[in-house]
């Protein structure tokens, strides 16, 4: 009789085992998906992001958004677009990012080209007419895509 109690936890540990080796498998093998999906998101921002400097950035923000003498050391230069637009803190309005990946709403870059009433001086651009909507959706896209990875 005392071996019956004994028996019972050995298979109840023993299923037990087994399912949270198939669970944990299962965790293991979507990482390789989640990887993949990541990367597509990834590769999806970037020509996004493409499409954005093609048809935004260089016609109608590179006119005074270029060089070192860049307004507020913003340029948008073949090499610099990217990296000074993520994770970098605006010039104006301090405590917010130009872009806060995955979060167009706190995103002042949006705010500057949405026009919207708590940015300092004038909405972008500037020298330009404003963006379309179409435009500022695309941005705002990216701005959620970049959240992702």
């Amino acid at each position: 009789m005392a071996f019956l109690p004994y028996l019972c936890r050995t298979i109840f540990v023993g299923s037990f085992l087994g399912s949270l080796g198939i669970l944990l498998s299962g965790c293991l093998s979507s990482n390789d998906a989640d990887q993949e999906q990541i990367s597509n998101y990834s590769d999806s921002a970037s020509i996004i992001f493409q499409e954005i400097e093609n048809t935004i950035l260089i016609p109608k923000c590179r006119v005074c958004h270029y060089g070192i003498y860049a307004p507020h050391g913003l340029s948008f230069s073949e090499d610099s677009s990217r990296t000074d637009l993520k994770n970098t803190f605006s010039k104006k309005v301090p405590a917010l990012l130009l872009i806060a990946p995955g979060q167009p709403d706190s995103s002042y870059l949006i705010w500057k080209i949405e026009g919207r009433s708590e940015i300092e001086g004038a909405p972008m651009p500037n020298l330009a007419l404003p963006l379309s909507q179409e435009d500022i959706d695309l941005i705002r896209k990216w701005v959620l895509f970049l959240g992702l990875f």
